[in-house]
């Protein structure tokens, strides 16, 4: 074999590998275009069918101080104006340093094209001294083969990584940066992550002088669509809305907390918190309703009757739903009982309705302020008692909803690589198995 015919099929492996390895190591490129104290970030997919039904988008940048601190420091991030999707926002995690961009609800899709331009990072000194920070996106952990620093939602339920190479970028700010023009307006300033585990203790419910009845709000207007939209944008993580004097809320929200994962929506009312999850939403189909979030401590006086004549003289509290039939998904109602009361004793709750008998939904247990948390799945006239009120055969002749586990009922979305990432590892053995054969080939016309 002449010298020039093995040069000619050396390059033509190279020609076939690169190309291939590089599909095989990567989904998705990152540019980052500097302007000054902004970069510009770009998303290009290897192959346009990888974003196709993408309606949810995650990415997070990695932050390092070069030169100064990070707490001299604020990195925030303006979305391009053609950017779809009803919520668009991002966070800070201080103590991770990093940065994560989010945009959700873009029913026609995030990617139109192989390119995406997602926005701008923006560097800012605090003190106005100069600092250099080094961003960096698609960094693998120690155990993953895919970074998880880019992820899509796509089938309403599933997070896809998308496999990219590490790139970086380094900013400046301060004395002796000239900030580029035109100015571009940033998004408001993000909300820092809330520290988990944390409950919050809803007010005590406001009451009239008829022992258990709560006045209904007289203010009966709908938290907008946009309205919410914006409250989804300003919170990351938990989102509260206000619902103590406008208790109707646009059927928009479930939607937004449907694809927003690791999202927990409260509705926060007088005396009551209403506490929905996202992980609970992907399982149902009964999220297109506008929700009622009010709860009254005082129930029909038909409904009472039939209260009344099951607990004979014991002692019960009562509330009842303004939304009526099936909760969008499962939630938990918080309620404030009478600390002298309830507090710290384990409790049965039943639903009641006009025409049924009563029906067992959960056993739960009052705090020492007589805080209660009830996992319902219905909208309906509810009442409490204490457990030990009740007989044994009373509390296991309908429970088929007491041993209903809330907390493991929130499942996390799993992440799951996506198909390409397998096919990168079988792609790379065929490549491997190729290269053996052509220097085994050559190997062996030298020994002729």
């Amino acid at each position: 074999m002449t010298k020039q015919f093995k040069s000619l099929i050396i390059t033509a492996f190279i020609a076939m590998v690169l190309p291939f390895y590089a599909f095989a190591i990567s989904d998705t490129t990152i540019d980052f275009i500097v302007n000054g104290d902004k970069a510009n970030v770009n998303i290009h997919l290897q192959h346009k069918d990888v974003g196709d039904g993408a309606t949810a988008l995650m990415m997070k940048f990695h932050l390092e101080a070069v030169v100064g601190s990070l707490e001299q420091a604020q990195v925030s991030f303006a979305f391009d104006d053609k950017m779809t999707g009803t919520v668009q926002r991002y966070s800070y995690n201080q103590e991770e340093k990093i940065l994560t961009v989010y945009v959700a609800g873009a029913k026609e899709g995030i990617f139109k094209g192989e390119t995406l331009n997602l926005g701008y990072l923006q560097l800012t000194s605090n003190k106005g001294d100069y600092i250099k920070v080094k961003i960096t996106s698609g960094l693998m952990g120690e155990n993953e083969e895919v970074s998880d620093d880019l992820q899509i939602l796509t089938g309403g339920t599933t997070m896809t990584s998308l496999a990219t190479q590490s790139v970086s970028v380094e900013l400046e700010a301060g004395e002796n940066v000239v900030s580029p023009s035109p100015e571009i307006k940033p998004t408001p300033s993000p909300i820092v992550t809330p520290a988990p585990n944390q409950t919050q203790v809803p007010e005590k419910p406001s009451v009239s002088d008829e022992k258990g009845k709560t006045d209904k709000p007289k203010n009966n207007k709908k938290y907008s669509s946009e309205e919410i939209a914006n409250l989804f944008a300003k919170q990351n993580g938990v989102v509260k809305i206000d619902v103590s004097k406008q208790t109707k809320i646009d059927k928009e929200v479930f939607e937004l907390l449907k694809n927003t994962p690791n999202t927990q929506l409260r509705l926060e009312g007088n005396g009551y918190v209403w506490v929905f999850d996202n992980a609970d939403m992907k399982n149902t189909n009964n999220s297109g309703v506008d929700f009622n979030s009010f709860v009254s401590t005082k129930v029909k006086s038909s409904t009472d009757k039939k209260i009344k004549a099951f607990v004979k003289d014991k002692q019960y509290f009562t509330f009842e739903t303004a939304y009526n039939g099936q909760l969008p998904c499962k939630a938990i109602l918080e309620l404030k009982l009478d600390k002298g009361i309830y507090a710290d004793k384990t409790l049965i709750v039943y639903r009641q309705s006009e025409k049924e008998e009563p029906y067992l939904v959960a056993e739960i247990i009052a705090n020492n302020e007589g805080l209660v948390s009830i996992p319902l799945e219905y909208g309906s006239a509810y009442f409490i008692i204490e457990k030990e009120q009740v007989s044994s055969s009373e509390i296991n002749s309908n429970s088929t909803e007491l041993n209903m586990d809330v907390s493991s009922s929130i499942d996390e979305i799993q992440d799951t690589n996506s198909s390409s990432s397998n096919m990168n590892v079988v792609m790379i053995i065929i490549l491997i198995s190729f290269a053996v054969i052509i220097v085994a080939f050559i190997f062996r016309n030298k020994k002729k």
